[in-house]
Parts: structure tokens; sequence; C-alpha cells
């Protein structure tokens, strides 16, 4: 499973080559507390960079797991790097997939 599909995020400055999560100041969103830029981008359709994956993109199953991976629940501790975000998302597409 590539994950060359999150690339854009470093691409547009939302992540950093270091694979640090560029912050934001804190709003909330449904109850959500957004704290960086890669929330803004998955979660607020006003965001400067939520085009940066069209609707086709938010459909893929890929996608759907990075995101409740990102967003979480009401006792989500965030991650401040990618990777591990990336990594359980492979993780966990290709152990479902597998029984598809």
């Amino acid at each position: 499973v590539s994950m060359s599909f999150f690339d854009r995020l470093y691409c547009e400055g939302l992540v950093r080559e270091n694979g640090t999560i560029v912050k934001c100041f804190d709003e909330y969103h449904d109850e959500i507390l957004i704290a960086d830029e890669l929330r803004k981008v998955l979660l607020l359709d006003d965001s400067d960079h939520y085009d940066l994956f069209s609707h086709l993109d938010r459909e893929e199953f890929l996608f759907c797991i990075f995101k409740h991976l990102c967003l979480g629940g009401a006792f989500c501790q965030y991650e401040d790097d990618l990777s591990p975000y990336l990594e359980t998302t492979k993780f966990i597409y290709k152990d479902l997939v597998r029984f598809v």
C-alpha cells in the first residue's frame, strides 16, 4: 500500500519535512478541538487547504481511515508527528482489505 496519497500534506506546508504537524490557534468544530493544520484540512471546508483533497479523494477508504485516526474521539490524545497516523492507517487498511 503506497502512502504517497498523503504526500501533498508536505507540499502545502501542513506538515514539515521532519514530519511535524504544523500547529494553529485552537478552535472547536462540533466539539472537536482543532489545534493544527492537519485537522483543519480534514474537517473545515472553509480551510485554506480544504481543496487539497477532492471530494473523490475524501471518499477513498484509505482517506476515511486516516481521517478517523487523526480526529479521534472525545478522549483522543493527538500526535504531533504525522508518521504514527500514516503507519497505523496503512496497518488497518491492509488488515481490513485482506478480509474483504
